[in-house]
């Protein structure tokens, strides 16, 4: 049975907990509740260092069961009881410090009331609870906030809030524009591999409190429950399994009637019928409403970076107080204690809530690694790094990528994109099937028909980029709408291709959203696709490659070319997709290169 205990009833729990083998009285726990401003009571545990107080209060918000995930390079902080006593979980590596710790359950999660709707209520109720914790008779009115990947999302809509007290937030591997950079886009394709799994674990564990405020309450709630834990169970052994691709769940259609989501979690309807950058969408960019200082920590091959850079290039081209430190490596990878070239979270707090004016001397305003070339890091006072240029690579019709502008109109070259037989996703920024670098050959011909191959010659230098990537196409189809799909690929000289980032654009939205502009079969319209940031080496010897589809799943939502209201069809017809090349009609890639090294400042961590 879960308890919620009201926060004029709170208890008092010392605990005991063992570290290096021998037992210390670490934190103190307060199990207690929280009143939202709308009479919703979230459960709220506070875990108070030993002393006499007031503390510097650090707030984390998880929609999860338990707080596991490591954070600023700390181990883990396990569970090795039980998962059904979460007051026994903390962060002695914070409270160590003499820092409380608010852990709160959002909505629908873990004994708090309400129903979860995944992120759309937690600007309100973190403000909330960074009121209450001012209120409480152990803060001293200094807080911060932290998080990591769901909890980092909630970090930043509670720190765009701006409530008073707060004072400085850590986000690592965190969406700061959760719809139209991250679940709808960018691109306006719907980021199908982790947007509905992840949405039917959320479902699969909700509290008895999301069921009944949906309207499912007792034995109807657990039916509808057991359904979707079944289907979830099948999910993740397809992703698992690399046969994501091929399996009916994931194949599932009409998407906005998927049998793992749509029945316990309303908000995936809603989600997909308000669209991208809609109204409802803009909402939840957290870059407009952000003041406070931010330490954003990311990794190239993290499904959330593109929002995570472009948050923070907004934010600082605005108030220019963000820090960034960016490391090489996948959504998980941040779990890897060894991948931290520093650990910058009790200092980053530190100089903020205990003003500390030399906690944060080695921290660069901006670090980032280069992947594809260990050990190699570097330090810049913006992003886009100073020092790069955008260079241009044309796109010929015979296949090659050429720095030499075309001179004449060139032929299109065509392909037929079945949406029943979509170009399988292998590897990229994913989050439940295999992600990071990997060799795209078993999606190039002559395995596929449908892909398009655009390959350089031999480099006879290293080539460094560091900034955004783009794909600018000239574009025609025979149908009212479909996607286009780019892939940035590293050419070794044994063939390999190795994919070292990816974009698509949805015809529709090809100038944006919310608006939705539907294609003339045969004309030809210009798309931009874009392949988001990263710093990579591209070694000598090797070759720059472009490779062009309408498809990648199920990283993406396959289109079913119908132009029909999206999410509808229960089939879909196949596109017969060209791209043009030549002067008129030019199709090209866009790397910022860095020609200038002297700009970037060489990292050594200690």
């Amino acid at each position: 049975m879960k308890i919620i205990v009201s926060c004029l009833a709170s208890m008092v729990i010392t605990l005991n907990v063992s570290l290096q083998s021998h037992a210390q009285e670490r934190f103190r726990v307060i199990e207690t509740g929280m009143e939202t401003r709308d009479g919703v009571n979230l459960k709220t545990l506070v875990y108070l260092p030993n002393g006499g107080g007031p503390f510097p209060a650090l707030i984390y918000r998880t929609p999860y069961g338990m707080p596991f995930n490591t954070l600023g390079g700390y181990p883990r902080q396990e569970n090795l009881q039980s998962a059904s006593r979460p007051a026994e979980v903390g962060w002695p590596a914070i409270t160590d410090q003499g820092y409380a710790l608010v852990v709160q359950y959002t909505r629908g999660r873990t004994g708090s009331e309400g129903e979860d709707r995944i992120f759309t209520t937690d600007r309100e109720d973190g403000a909330d609870l960074v009121s209450w914790i001012g209120r409480r008779p152990w803060s001293n009115g200094r807080i911060g906030v932290v998080g990591d990947s769901a909890y980092g999302i909630t970090s930043l809509l509670l720190t765009s809030a701006n409530p008073t007290g707060l004072s400085a937030a850590y986000a690592q591997v965190a969406s700061g524009d959760l719809f139209n950079k991250t679940l709808l886009g960018p691109g306006g394709a719907l980021a199908y591999e982790f947007t509905m799994p992840w949405m039917a674990e959320q479902a699969m564990n909700a509290d008895p409190f999301h069921y009944a405020a949906i309207g499912l309450r007792g034995t109807a709630g657990e039916d509808i429950r057991g359904e979707i834990s079944a289907h979830v169970s099948e999910l993740l052994e397809a992703a698992e399994n690399g046969t994501a691709a091929q399996d009916p769940l994931w194949r599932h259609l009409p998407l906005i009637e998927h049998p793992a989501v749509a029945p316990a979690m309303p908000l995936w309807g809603e989600m997909l019928a308000a669209g991208y950058q809609s109204d409802w969408t803009r909402e939840f960019d957290t870059s407009s409403g952000i003041e406070v200082p931010i330490l954003h920590v990311g990794m190239w091959y993290d499904v959330f970076n593109t929002a995570m850079m472009e948050t923070f290039m907004k934010v600082d081209a605005r108030i220019d107080n963000q820090r960034f430190l960016i490391m090489d490596g996948t959504h998980y990878a941040i779990d890897d204690g060894t991948a931290w070239p520093i650990r910058p979270l009790i200092p980053w707090f530190d100089y903020w809530l205990k003003d500390d004016a030399d906690a944060i001397d080695d921290l660069p305003k901006i670090s980032f690694a280069v992947s594809a070339s260990p050990g190699e890091w570097y330090a810049v006072d913006a992003w886009p790094p100073a020092g790069i240029e955008m260079t241009t690579f044309f796109l010929g019709a015979d296949g090659m990528l050429s720095r030499t502008e075309p001179a004449a109109e060139e032929a299109a070259r065509t392909y037929v994109y079945d949406p029943n037989d979509p170009v399988p996703t292998i590897g990229g920024r994913n989050l439940y099937i295999a992600a990071g670098p990997m060799d795209q050959r078993p999606a190039e011909p002559p395995t596929r028909n449908d892909v398009l191959m655009y390959t350089g010659e031999p480099l006879s230098d290293d080539v460094l980029i560091a900034g955004p990537m783009r794909v600018m196409l000239n574009v025609s189809t025979d149908r009212a709408d479909t996607d286009f799909t780019a892939k940035l690929i590293d050419h070794y000289p044994d063939g390999t291709a190795m994919l070292v980032a990816d974009g698509i654009v949805r015809a529709r939205y090809r100038n944006g959203g919310p608006g939705e502009q539907l294609l003339t079969p045969g004309t030809v319209y210009p798309v931009t696709i874009g392949l988001g940031h990263i710093a990579y080496r591209f070694r000598a010897g090797h070759r720059l490659q472009v490779d062009i589809s309408s498809s990648n799943f199920p990283r993406w939502d396959r289109n079913t070319n119908t132009g029909g209201p999206l999410y509808r069809d229960a089939t879909g017809v196949p596109a017969r997709n060209s791209i043009h090349h030549g002067v008129v009609y030019s199709s090209r890639l866009e790397l910022p290169v860095v020609i200038n090294p002297s700009a970037l400042t060489q990292v050594r961590w200690p």
